[in-house]
């Protein structure tokens, strides 16, 4: 979200806080800006990477998309970027270890202005910067709480995408969330984000261990 002449407003650790630097994602920095205007992501790889290959016909999330393998002579690291057949979006872009993906892509006819204006609080500051222990402690329990609320919805999934899907609207699912598994808003807001793939028997395994490790991590050491 954005207002003209302001920088974007996003969604980090469960609160509402502008974004005065590029998003950090595994070893590259993106902005959510790269998805949107002219400067996108996709204009620039188009100023400096050619198409390898044909564009072949893929599903992802469950729509038509058209994928290329792209490349230059300066690098050698391969690039496969996918484009949705119908509206045009940079669904799925591979560049290395670095994959990124769209998820839960909708078309809608029209959109309600004050669907992209936020007027509650912003944090100003960046919880991500402040280093010290009590920071790290917090956000370690930001975390653990988020975890173990997904851990939660896993031992239900068929009552968790019941709930969602019976709500109406993301307000509605999160405060039924909340009254069916017992958790904070933070976590229902951690498992309305969930993809629908990880609702499977291997990724409730993985959430377990990590929550049995921050659980861990919060016991004092003799």
């Amino acid at each position: 979200m954005s207002t003209s002449g302001q920088s974007p407003i996003v969604r980090v650790d469960g609160r509402m806080q502008h974004v005065y630097r590029p998003v950090k994602l595994g070893a590259a920095a993106r902005s959510p800006l790269d998805l949107f205007g002219l400067n996108t992501l996709l204009a620039g790889m188009s100023e400096s990477l050619e198409v390898r290959s044909e564009p072949a016909l893929v599903v992802i999330e469950g729509r038509r998309a058209w994928s290329t393998d792209l490349g230059s002579e300066a690098t050698t690291t391969a690039v496969v970027a996918a484009i949705d057949d119908t509206t045009g979006v940079l669904s799925r872009y591979e560049a290395g270890r670095l994959s990124l993906a769209v998820s839960e892509l909708a078309e809608h006819k029209s959109l309600p202005a004050e669907l992209f204006a936020w007027t509650g609080p912003v944090a100003e500051d960046d919880p991500r910067e402040d280093r010290s222990p009590a920071a790290k402690a917090a956000r370690r329990l930001r975390e653990q709480e988020a975890t173990s609320a997904k851990v939660a919805a896993l031992d239900q999934p068929f009552d968790v995408l019941r709930t969602i899907l019976e709500a109406g609207d993301a307000v509605r699912a999160r405060a039924a969330l909340r009254e069916l598994l017992h958790v904070s808003e933070l976590g229902a807001d951690a498992i309305e984000s969930m993809p629908l793939r990880f609702f499977n028997p291997e990724y409730a395994t993985k959430l377990r261990g990590q929550l049995s490790v921050l659980s861990d991590t919060e016991k004092p050491h003799k």
